[in-house]
């Protein structure tokens, strides 16, 4: 009589490992290696490896951290489908069935099976290691069991995840490429999503997202653990020799090793579920679990329809999105993409092309609905991205990147901040001309070129960036250019630039002329050939600051020719310990005009040479340079004007 009791089989246990070992025994070989380099080293007299406590604290977490997830992230899925092979077939089902086992024990016994699969070229070139440190006169820290747990910990979570998706499919061709899928779906599918939002929505411009990263477990694992070390300096031998010495590792964010270790468990229970419910039948199907079948193809048409008519989309517009959506022409486009995606993803769960009947046809009206609301939701801002400007009571700071950066405290800096709103609001109001415009006359005199980009850091930790180009006819329209250069000209804002009015400290400065030298300039005038002294240093800064507030210099919007150019470096302490110091660092670049009689005389004091030389110097130098452009501006260029049209 067949026994049901069964949670385990050694047999089938055995068996599992036995048939597989050229897998685990070439990762066995790979995890010997770093022993027998440490072995071959040491014989030579070469090794390098330190078993200071901190030393192995520091490599055993960084291997912990940086490489167990991947390793367990590529591993899972090739022993799960090592494992769990006898689901793609109605034949290897019908066998492992027939065996004295209850489906519990069957799945206990496979699930074991793959981690231990996944866990022997660990303890194999593991043991080695640790052994190999012991010889070398090392210990056994706390850190090798804390790696040891972590590889467990990240094993497990990994060959739950894929066991999961064995679960959900019958085809072993499918499983890998679902498990690629769920791993990197939503983070894919956020970025996806924001590229075709950014090509059509004023103000939003594309940029690797990863709000969802916590639903990609192996980015997250890459990029938010790590860890965090401290060094000192350190002179054992002489005070001529200078090194560092290892005297703090941290492990940061390891919670997140066992937030995922415990979804694992979850992952394996749903698994247990799904087989105990499963299907003989469903060997072989891409899809072997019925509900989940309009979730994978609702996915598979959302991407497929934003790709593919994204891509039509450029190639029929001759690739000019920015902010102009050709609303007929991006319903057609999209249209015909989510048709495509529709079909194809049902010849893909179904196996087969008779797909087209009046039960799919009702499922692609409504995709091809939901596709042009879609389409004049996007067009018409109808959730209001274009349009939100974040309340002032609200914003913990602001940087607002343009020729001139500005940093603002939200609390500190309330009328410069309330002013950055009405410039954001003024910019969107005026969408219309600034589109318009950014495709203008690029040969126009009166063409300003300018950009902004606004990034508010919100009290609720989240950021808002909005990024716009300022291309407009100083002429046509000049009452809004007048607007928007007040508001980059503004004393109190271009004080910040030049750090008046925060903690930012002058760390060097460096400054050079743009017309050629002649003998009255002393040797040695090139760019960064000069070492000012503090002094000098001092009276440049007050020399740019003078011009700034007489309104000579106005950083980005005089007509001018440059005749000089002065770069400040400023550093500002973040954080201080008692062994290292940490900085913010910021550089300011200054293009002198002629006009700038402060810059210049500063320039002069630290040259020697007279005031009176150096002015009439770069008068002539701007003068010259002027006439030059008007010779050889190109009049004649062929600029093709586009205008905008709801």
């Amino acid at each position: 009589m067949k026994s049901k009791t069964s949670l385990f089989n050694k047999t089938i246990f055995n068996n599992n490992i036995k048939r597989v070992w050229p897998f685990w025994g070439l990762l066995s070989f790979f995890a010997l290696l770093p022993s027998l380099l440490i072995i071959v080293e040491s014989f030579r007299g070469y090794s390098e490896i330190s078993t200071e406590p901190l030393e192995m604290k520091h490599l055993y977490y960084q291997c912990a951290t940086y490489i167990a997830p991947f390793v367990a992230f590529a591993t899972a899925i090739i022993a799960a489908m090592l494992v769990w092979s006898y689901l793609d077939s109605t034949r290897s089902v019908g066998f492992y069935h027939s065996i004295p086992i209850s489906k519990t024990g069957l799945f206990v016994t496979q699930f074991v099976s793959g981690l231990t699969i996944m866990l022997i070229p660990y303890a194999i070139g593991g043991a080695a290691f640790i052994l190999t440190v012991l010889c070398l006169g090392g210990g056994f820290p706390l850190a090798t069991l804390v790696c040891i747990g972590t590889v467990i910990a990240d094993s497990f979570f990994f060959f739950a995840f894929a066991t999961l998706i064995a679960h959900l499919t019958g085809n072993i061709l499918a499983l890998p490429a679902l498990y690629l899928v769920f791993n990197f779906l939503f983070i894919a599918l956020e970025n996806l999503l924001n590229f075709v939002c950014s090509s059509f929505l004023f103000g939003l411009d594309f940029e690797l997202s990863d709000k969802t990263a916590f639903l990609t477990p192996i980015y997250k694992l890459l990029s938010d653990v790590y860890v965090n070390t401290e060094y000192s300096p350190w002179s054992p031998f002489s005070a001529n020799y200078e090194g560092s010495r290892l005297i703090s590792v941290e492990w940061v964010n390891y919670h997140w090793v066992l937030i995922y270790a415990a979804v694992g468990v979850v992952f394996a229970i749903g698994a247990l579920m799904i087989y105990k419910r499963r299907r003989s039948e469903a060997a072989g199907d891409v899809i072997s679990t019925k509900c989940l079948k309009p979730i994978i193809h609702a996915v598979y048409v959302v991407t497929v329809t934003a790709l593919f008519g994204l891509l039509l989309y450029y190639m029929f517009n001759e690739g000019i999105i920015d902010c102009r959506m050709k609303i007929v022409l991006a319903i057609i486009c999209f249209g015909v993409a989510a048709t495509i995606a529709y079909y194809t993803g049902l010849m893909l769960l179904e196996k087969t092309v008779k797909v087209f009947n009046k039960k799919t046809l009702k499922g692609l009206i409504v995709t091809l609905a939901a596709v042009v609301v879609i389409c004049f939701g996007v067009k018409y801002d109808v959730l209001k991205v274009e349009r939100r400007i974040p309340k002032l009571s609200d914003i913990e700071t602001v940087e607002v990147i343009s020729q001139n950066n500005f940093y603002l405290d939200g609390k500190k800096d309330q009328e410069l901040v309330q002013k950055t709103l009405d410039i954001h609001k003024l910019i969107i109001d005026n969408k219309r001309v600034l589109v318009n415009e950014m495709y203008g006359d690029m040969n126009d005199e009166y063409r300003y070129d300018g950009y902004v980009s606004f990034f508010y850091h919100l009290k609720d930790g989240s950021t808002m960036v909005r990024r716009y180009n300022i291309d407009l006819n100083k002429e046509n329209h000049k009452e809004l250019f007048e607007q928007y250069k007040n508001y980059m000209t503004d004393k109190k804002m271009t004080l910040r630039v030049m750090h008046d009015n925060d903690d930012y400290e002058i760390e060097s400065a460096d400054f050079n002329i743009n017309w050629d030298h002649d003998e009255r300039y002393p040797s040695g005038l090139d760019y960064g050939w000069y070492e000012l002294t503090d002094k000098q240093i001092r009276d440049l800064y007050e020399a740019v600051k003078a011009d700034l507030q007489e309104g000579s210099w106005e950083p980005g919007f005089s007509d001018k020719e440059g005749v000089a150019n002065i770069y400040f470096n400023f550093e500002k302490l973040m954080d201080q310990t008692e062994y290292r110091s940490y900085y913010s660092y910021d550089t300011l670049y200054v293009d002198v005009k002629d006009n700038m009689k402060h810059s210049l005389e500063a320039i002069a004091d630290i040259m020697g040479v007279s005031h009176e030389d150096l002015m009439n110097d770069a008068r002539k130098y701007a003068k010259d340079m002027e006439e030059w452009n008007k010779e050889h501006r190109y009049d004649d260029m062929n600029v093709e004007y586009y205008e905008y049209r709801d």
